[in-house]
C-alpha cells in the first residue's frame, strides 16, 4: 500500500519489526526497500517539485528513525549519509538526534561526478557549525589519482570535528565509466592508509572499506559490514554478493589481533 494512505500501519509494522529484533546485536538500516518498492507512486513523485519529493522521502525516513530510536540506549550514535545541504538542515539533524554525519569531497570531484568541491565544502562547514562529528573518507583511490591529490583529501578534514577516518579503494565495477582505468593493489591501498592515519590521526577509529586485512596492519582498526544496495556490487543486496556481515568483519579484525 501507498505510504501516505496507510501511515500508521507502517509505524506499526516497523515498530513491531524493531521490538521482536532489539535484544540482537544487528545494524538497522534505515531506508527504502528495494529502492522504494510501492511505498509510494513513483510516476506522481517524478512530476512533483524537490522540496515535495524530499518531504515524502523525509517522512518515510522519518517513521522509520523513529521506531529505531525509540528501543536504542542514548549513548548509541546515528550517522546521517544524505546529500548535500546547508546550516539550517545539520541543525535539525542534531535536534532529530543525529550525532554525526558522514560526508565528503571525492577525489575526482566535479570531473567524474557532478558536484563542485565548493558545494562539499559548504556542507561540511556546515557540519562543523551544527556541531555535529564528521566521518571523513578519502575515496575512491583509483591508479591515476596522485601522491598530491590523496594529500590533500587527507589534510582536508583536519579543520573539521572527525572523530573516524577512512580510505577506499574504487572498485571497477563492469561496464560503468571508470571500471577501464582499473583499481590499486593492496599494498598500495595500505600504505594510503597509514599516510591517512598519520596525517589525520582520528579520534577514535580508522576505517577501510570494504575490509581489508593488509590495512589493518597499516592503521586501520574498524571494519563495517554491509547490507542493502551497494554501488560497488552486481548483486541488488550486497549482503548476498560482495558486502561483509558483522561475523565476517570480526573474524577478520580477531586474526589481525585487534579483538
Amino acid at each position: 500500500p501507498i505510504y501516505a494512505r496507510s501511515a500508521d500501519d507502517y509505524a506499526r509494522l516497523w515498530a513491531d519489526a524493531v521490538n521482536r529484533h532489539k535484544q540482537q546485536k544487528i545494524i538497522w538500516r534505515i531506508g527504502l526497500p528495494t529502492q522504494g518498492g510501492d511505498l509510494f507512486d513513483r510516476r506522481e513523485l517524478a512530476m512533483a517539485t524537490l522540496p515535495r519529493q524530499g518531504e515524502v522521502l523525509g517522512r518515510i525516513l522519518r517513521a522509520q528513525y523513529d521506531a529505531v530510536r525509540a528501543v536504542l540506549p542514548d549513548d548509541v550514535r546515528l550517522v546521517a549519509n544524505v546529500g548535500d545541504f546547508d546550516e539550517a538542515y545539520a541543525l535539525r539533524l542534531r535536534d532529530a538526534g543525529f550525532t554525526g554525519v558522514y560526508h565528503i569531497c571525492r577525489l575526482g570531484e566535479g570531473v567524474d561526478t557532478g558536484a563542485s568541491v565548493e558545494t562539499r565544502v559548504r556542507t561540511l562547514d556546515a557540519v562543523k557549525a551544527a556541531g555535529l562529528e564528521l566521518y571523513y573518507c578519502v575515496e575512491p583511490i583509483g591508479p591515476e589519482h596522485t601522491d598530491e591529490q590523496l594529500a590533500d583529501e587527507m589534510l582536508r578534514p583536519r579543520q573539521y570535528p572527525v572523530g573516524v577516518m577512512a580510505v577506499m579503494k574504487r572498485t571497477a565495477v563492469p561496464g560503468t565509466p571508470l571500471a577501464p582505468r582499473g583499481e590499486i593493489s593492496a599494498a598500495r591501498l595500505a600504505q594510503i592508509c597509514a599516510a591517512a592515519t598519520l596525517a589525520m590521526r582520528p579520534k577514535r577509529a580508522m576505517c577501510v572499506h570494504e575490509p581489508d586485512e593488509l590495512c589493518l596492519m597499516a592503521g586501520a582498526n574498524q571494519l563495517y559490514a554491509e547490507c542493502g544496495a551497494n554501488p560497488r556490487d552486481t548483486e541488488a543486496e550486497t549482503s548476498k554478493g560482495r558486502g561483509f556481515s558483522v561475523e565476517d568483519a570480526r573474524a577478520m579484525l580477531r586474526k589481525a589481533e585487534w579483538s
